[in-house]
C-alpha cells in the first residue's frame, strides 16, 4: 500500500473519530442516553483486542431513545454533522464507556443487530467479532434459534 494511500485512511479515520467525539461529547453534556453501535462500534471492541484486524465503516451508527429525537437532531445539526434516521430495534441494555468517554454497546447486542440484519457487511462484521474470540460460548448459547443458526452460517462461510 503506497505512503498516499495509507496518509488518506489515517485521515478518513482520523475525521470519523473526531466526529465521534463531538457528537458524543455533546450528547452527554445534553444528558441524551446514547450508545455507538454498528461497524464503529464493532471496530472499537475489535481495535481493545487486536487492532490489525479492526475495520472501520464509513459512517457512525448511534442509538438513542425516540423520546430524545428532537434533542438530538438539533445537538447533531448544531455542530455541523449530517444525519439519516433509521429505525431499528436495539436492545437496551447498558452500553459501555470507553476510556475516551464515548459509550458504545455491549458486544452481545452488537451481534444480536448483526445477526437479525444479516446484510454482508453485517456478516463480515460477526466474522470479525468471532475471528478474535469476542463472540464467548455464553453469548452464542444465548442467542435466540434462529440467530444461532445464522451464526453457524456465517461460520460455515469463513
Amino acid at each position: 500500500m503506497s505512503e498516499l494511500t495509507i496518509a488518506g485512511y489515517d485521515r478518513h479515520v482520523d475525521k470519523l473519530f473526531d466526529l465521534l467525539n463531538r457528537v458524543g461529547t455533546a450528547l452527554s453534556a445534553a444528558g441524551v442516553r446514547y450508545r455507538v453501535i454498528g461497524g464503529m462500534a464493532t471496530f472499537i471492541h475489535i481495535d481493545a483486542i487486536e487492532p490489525v484486524a479492526a475495520r472501520l465503516t464509513n459512517d457512525i451508527d448511534i442509538a438513542i431513545s425516540r423520546v430524545d429525537l428532537t434533542q438530538c437532531t438539533a445537538i447533531v445539526e448544531s455542530i455541523g454533522a449530517a444525519f439519516h434516521l433509521h429505525v431499528d430495534v436495539v436492545p437496551d441494555s447498558n452500553p459501555i464507556k470507553t476510556s475516551e468517554g464515548i459509550y458504545i454497546a455491549p458486544v452481545r447486542d452488537i451481534l444480536i443487530m448483526k445477526l437479525t440484519s444479516f446484510r454482508l457487511k453485517d456478516k463480515v462484521h460477526v466474522q470479525d467479532l468471532d475471528g478474535v474470540g469476542l463472540i464467548t460460548p455464553e453469548m452464542e448459547a444465548s442467542l435466540p434459534d434462529v440467530l444461532r443458526e445464522r451464526l453457524a452460517e456465517v461460520r460455515a462461510t469463513e
